[in-house]
C-alpha cells in the first residue's frame, strides 16, 4: 500500500493549558504507539529542543490517551484539523514516526526568532521547542494510505505575543 504524506498548516493558539499531566513514562504508551514509537518520538523532541537550551519533554501516557482518542476521531471522520482539547497539537499524515516528527522540526528554517504573531511560520516546530511546554503525549490511527499522527503539548505553546526560546 502506498503512504502519503501531508503537514496540517494553521496555527494552535489557546489561552489556557489543562493541569499539567501526572502520568509520566514510556512504561504504559497510553496509545497505540509502541515503545519504540514513543521513545523515539521523545528522543527527536529532545535533540531539537536542546539545540535551542530548553529543557527536556517528558512523556505523559494522560495526554497521549487523549491524542490517540483524537487521531482515530481525524481518520473515523476522515478529516484533518486541530482539536479543541486545550492541549498544544501538532498533526501530520506520515508513513512512520520518524517522518511526522521531521516534518515538524523542518520548519525550523522558516521560524524568523521574533514572538508570535499572525501570519507566522514554523509554527509545528516552534510548538515543539516551545520552553514552557513540559509534556508531550501523541497517539496514532491507519488511514487508508497513512497514518495519523497527533501530538499533544502542555502547556500548549505559541502563545501569541512569545518567543518560543
Amino acid at each position: 500500500m502506498r503512504r502519503r504524506t501531508f503537514l496540517l498548516a494553521g496555527m494552535a493558539c489557546f489561552l489556557a493549558s489543562p493541569a499539567l499531566a501526572q502520568d509520566v513514562g514510556i512504561q504504559a504508551t497510553g496509545s497505540q504507539l509502541s515503545q519504540a514509537e514513543a521513545a523515539t518520538l521523545l528522543s527527536m523532541h529532545n535533540e531539537a529542543r536542546a539545540k535551542v537550551g530548553v529543557k527536556p519533554l517528558e512523556w505523559s501516557s494522560k495526554i497521549a490517551e487523549r491524542a490517540q482518542e483524537w487521531a482515530e476521531t481525524l481518520v473515523a471522520t476522515r478529516s484533518f484539523h486541530h482539536g479543541e482539547s486545550g492541549y498544544g497539537e501538532n498533526l501530520a499524515g506520515a508513513a512512520n514516526v520518524e517522518q511526522a516528527v521531521n516534518m515538524w522540526l523542518s520548519e525550523a528554517s522558516d521560524y524568523n526568532g521574533r514572538a508570535i504573531g499572525r501570519g507566522a511560520k514554523g509554527l509545528h516546530y516552534t510548538q515543539a521547542v516551545w520552553r514552557k511546554t513540559r509534556f508531550v503525549g501523541c497517539g496514532k490511527a491507519e488511514g487508508p494510505d497513512y497514518f495519523v499522527w497527533v501530538c499533544n503539548y502542555d502547556p500548549a505553546g505559541n502563545m501569541s505575543g512569545e518567543k518560543p526560546y
